[in-house]
């Protein structure tokens, strides 16, 4: 269930009372005359069933709570209560699928705020993975996935597609997500020309076999499914308020890798190109810097295409099943109206 505080406006309070005590689905009523200080005004707690948290959160916006007052949202991990208006009888579900939209959105809309840690963390992440590149060290790939937070404007992209009322998160997470990874290869390109400078990276870094990070810039089939899985469970675990799972999404999806095999094949084809007598003897390093430029945006586009596609196609299902539990409350809430004169006689 899901627990809502609400600061009202005195003047709203009797109405938004009268709104909880005729719903079945809302329980353990609480009002606080006058408790709240700043802003002024009266608090009332109550638990509602969290499949109709959203049409209720509406219902309050509507008579004007959030204006005057605050509406803060708190999930319960148990609820214990044998008294028979409790919500947990009025025949909702309770089941872990459904969810809390208005949450949901609110999360979405905050991810895409950017800020200068985004930044940071990003720059970080494709730094760390581009030290992979020189050591073909797959842990070190693995800790440059989870320090990044390139999931998050995906996934707000996705609630932004799905959630009509939230299109704008579309254009504000797809310029975040363009914006950080140019910071963050720009940086981290200019930092690996200067190692080439120094001698500690060289052409031969990045074309020397890797079997251990080879992957993060030859996408093929494969790439695409894990993409999918990734962005399905990544989808997942935002309407579930999961954080947990988010990690395992981060460690799956390359987009960081890739960016990385890109700021590397960059910095090293630019010493090259000022600086000819740093290729290897015998090779031919324009292509094969090509192919690695080639191959890493092609990775960066694959897993971003399909984070997305399965992060809507979830959060379609997650919202058709939210809608059919709402529909079977409400239709145990009709049949116990009816029922309640008989029990009466």
């Amino acid at each position: 269930m899901i627990h809502l505080r609400l600061v009202i406006p005195c003047e709203r309070t009797d109405a938004v009372l009268a709104l909880l005590l005729e719903r079945h689905d809302v329980a353990n009523v609480m009002r606080l005359p006058g408790a709240s200080l700043r802003p002024a005004g009266d608090v009332v707690q109550c638990d509602v069933a969290r499949e109709t948290t959203d049409e209720l959160l509406s219902q309050l916006h509507a008579l004007g709570v959030d204006a005057g007052g605050s509406i803060a949202v708190e999930t319960l991990d148990m609820l214990v209560s044998q008294h028979p208006d409790a919500a947990a009888q009025s025949g909702y579900t309770e089941a872990a699928e459904s969810v809390v939209w208005e949450s949901v959105e609110a999360s979405a809309a905050n991810e895409v705020r950017g800020g200068w840690t985004f930044y940071v963390f990003l720059t970080l992440g494709v730094a760390l993975a581009a030290i992979s590149v020189k050591l073909d060290s797959a842990i070190t790939v693995i800790a440059a996935m989870v320090v990044s937070p390139d999931f998050s404007p995906v996934a707000a992209a996705c609630v932004g597609t799905v959630r009509r009322r939230q299109r704008h998160l579309v254009g504000k997470s797809l310029r975040l997500l363009v914006a950080g990874f140019a910071v963050a290869i720009g940086v981290v390109t200019v930092l690996a020309f200067f190692a080439a400078l120094a001698g500690w990276i060289t052409l031969d870094d990045l074309l020397a076999p890797r079997p251990q990070t080879d992957f993060i810039w030859k996408p093929d089939r494969w790439s695409f499914v894990v993409a999918l899985l990734a962005g399905a469970a990544g989808a997942l675990a935002l309407t579930a308020s999961r954080s947990n799972t988010m990690v395992g999404v981060f460690i799956a999806v390359t987009t960081v890798p890739a960016a990385a095999n890109l700021a590397f094949a960059l910095a090293v084809g630019l010493h090259i190109w000022l600086f000819p007598g740093a290729a290897m003897q015998g090779a031919a390093p324009g292509d094969s810097i090509w192919h690695e430029i080639s191959g890493s945006v092609t990775q960066w586009l694959v897993n971003v295409a399909g984070m997305f596609m399965a992060g809507v196609a979830t959060l379609l299902v997650a919202q058709w099943v939210n809608r059919r539990a709402i529909a079977r409350g409400a239709a145990f809430d009709e049949t116990k109206e009816r029922t309640l004169p008989a029990h009466g006689e």
